[in-house]
């Protein structure tokens, strides 16, 4: 069995490395996995003075459903549309770790797939996770941007889409800032 695997590296002017793994089998299986990892030398000339303050240390791991199921009342509670949003990320893992002292913050998401065109915008998990826990509206939805996947066997495309130019531009002012 043939496996294609596609590897994205993107690098942002907010000091943080997006790395995005596909690992895709020719049967159109496989797993995703993205990882954001702040880069510590520009962050410290960013942050100047506050960087030594900083004292935060977290190491979580969770399982999307996890949260569906912790949160149950408030899932039973919303429209089918927004039930249907949350189960798409039922399988999403995430691994987030924030340590001042150890200077390393990130954070991975996976998810194994049976097709990859099931795979959800992972970039949006924290905040729907966010959204559940709080029971607050789908506030992911307003991001500018939606990210999908497709494979027909032998094309692979992954599209990115501007869903929201103003809030694009806003996003561009402050990195100006």
């Amino acid at each position: 069995m043939k496996k294609y695997i596609i590897l994205f590296l993107t690098v942002f002017l907010t000091s943080c490395q997006v790395t995005e793994t596909i690992h895709l089998n020719q049967d159109g299986t496989g797993k995703i996995e993205t990882e954001s990892l702040r880069d510590e030398h520009s962050y410290m000339q960013l942050a100047e003075e506050n960087y030594s303050n900083e004292e935060k240390f977290e190491d979580t791991t969770y399982i999307f459903k996890d949260f569906i199921t912790k949160y149950a009342e408030t899932f039973s509670k919303l429209p089918a549309s927004e039930k249907t949003v949350f189960q798409k990320y039922a399988t999403v893992n995430v691994h987030i770790k924030r340590s001042s002292y150890e200077k390393e913050f990130r954070t991975k998401i996976n998810q194994n797939f049976d097709k990859i065109s099931a795979v959800p915008d992972l970039y949006k998990t924290q905040e729907y996770a966010d959204d559940l826990e709080h029971n607050y509206a789908l506030t992911a939805e307003e991001h500018y941007y939606s990210v999908s996947y497709a494979f027909d066997g032998s094309l692979f495309k992954r599209t990115g889409r501007i869903t929201d130019p103003v809030e694009l531009k806003k996003q561009q002012d402050k990195i100006d800032g």
